[in-house]
C-alpha cells in the first residue's frame, strides 16, 4: 500500500497476495495511500481532501471551516482516522458531516498515529518547542526529551500506549521508547552515531534506522537491546537500510538495496510468533514492491 507513478499522475495502490492493484480514486489525477486496519478499510487523500477506500467506494472525510487541504496519516480497526488539517492534528469519526475532533494545544503536527483505544501520537509544538506528544482521553501529554536534550518527534504506537520516535541528546539523535511514564533511550548499533525508531507492534518490539559513517542499517529494538537486522539474513543478496513498521506477527517492512538497486521489502520470522530470541533467530525477506512504500504500515497481522 502506498503511492505510485504513473503516465497521468500518481495513484494510491494496494498490495494483496502478491498482487498490485490500483485504488480508484474517480476524476482526480493525483492520489495516494496511508494506512489499512484489519478490516480492509484504507485512508489517503485526492486532490487535497482526505478519503477512505471502504468495500472498493471512495468516501471524502469531513474538513473544518475554510477547506484547508487534508493529510491524513493512520486509521484503527474502529475506523477512526488521525490526520492533519492546516497545522493542527484532527480525529475523524465515522457518522458523517461535523464528526471532527481538533486536537487542542499541538501546532504544526506532523507524523501521527493512532491506537484501537483512540490514543494519539505524533510531533508538533507546544509552547513553542517541538515535542513528542500524547493525546488521550481529551488530553494532550507532552511526553518531553531525552536526558539534556532540546526536542523530540513521535514516529508510532502500540495499543498498549507505548510511543517510539527520536529526539536529540548531547551523544546525538537518539530513539526512544515512551512506557509506564517515563522515556528510554535507544542506542545505534555498534558504531553507528544515531538511532530513530519508526514502528512498534503490541508486544513492544520497535524498528527503525541506526546511522553510521558508513551508510544506514536497519534497526531491531527488543528486550532493552538494539540489534542490526542484517545479522539474521543469510546469503539473501539485500542491504536492509531502514525499518518502517512491524506487526504482531514480527513481519517487517522497509527500504533496502537488492542487488544495487533501491527496493521495499517485506522480512518474515524464519519461526512463528512469538517473535524468537535474537541470538537464535534467522529471517527470510521478500520484495513487495518496487516503489516507494506507504508511510506506515500497520502493526497488524
Amino acid at each position: 500500500m502506498g503511492l505510485a507513478a504513473e503516465d497521468l499522475g500518481s495513484r494510491g495502490f494496494l498490495s494483496q497476495n502478491g498482487a498490485l492493484s490500483i485504488l480508484d480514486a474517480g476524476s482526480s489525477l493525483s492520489s495516494g495511500a496511508s494506512d489499512i486496519n484489519d478490516a480492509g478499510q484504507i485512508v489517503g487523500f485526492r486532490a487535497g481532501q482526505a478519503i477512505t477506500w471502504v468495500d472498493g467506494v471512495v468516501q471524502d472525510l469531513p474538513t473544518l471551516p475554510g477547506g484547508e487541504a487534508a493529510e491524513p496519516y493512520a486509521i484503527n480497526n474502529l475506523g477512526n482516522v488521525v490526520g492533519r488539517i492546516g497545522d493542527r492534528a484532527v480525529i475523524y469519526r465515522p457518522g458523517g458531516a461535523g464528526s471532527i475532533e481538533v486536537i487542542p494545544t499541538v501546532e504544526f503536527v506532523s507524523d501521527l498515529d493512532i491506537n484501537d483505544s483512540n490514543q494519539v501520537a505524533g510531533s508538533g509544538f507546544i509552547g513553542g518547542d517541538l515535542r513528542a506528544f500524547l493525546y488521550s482521553n481529551g488530553a494532550v501529554q507532552n511526553l518531553g526529551v531525552l536526558p539534556d536534550g532540546f526536542d523530540s518527534e513521535a514516529r508510532a504506537l502500540n495499543n498498549a500506549g507505548q510511543v517510539v520516535g527520536f529526539g536529540d541528546s548531547p551523544m546525538g539523535t537518539r530513539g526512544f521508547l515512551y512506557s509506564n511514564g517515563a522515556m528510554r533511550m535507544i542506542a545505534p548499533v555498534g558504531e553507528d552515531f544515531a538511532s530513530e525508531m519508526h514502528g512498534i507492534n503490541n508486544q513492544g518490539v520497535a524498528v527503525g534506522v541506526s546511522r553510521g559513517f558508513d551508510g544506514n542499517r536497519a534497526l531491531l529494538y527488543e528486550s532493552g537491546q538494539s540489534y542490526n537486522l542484517n545479522a539474521r539474513l543469510k546469503n539473501s543478496g539485500w542491504e536492509l537500510l531502514e525499518a518502517s513498521a512491524i506487526n504482531d506477527s514480527g513481519q517487517i517492512v522497509g527500504i533496502g538495496l537488492y542487488q544495487g538497486n533501491t527496493q521495499a521489502f517485506l522480512l518474515t520470522p524464519s519461526t512463528p510468533v512469538p517473535i524468537p530470541e535474537p541470538q537464535t533467530a534467522a529471517l527470510v525477506s521478500v520484495t513487495v514492491a518496487l516503489m516507494v512504500l506507504g508511510r506506515r504500515w500497520r502493526r497488524r497481522e
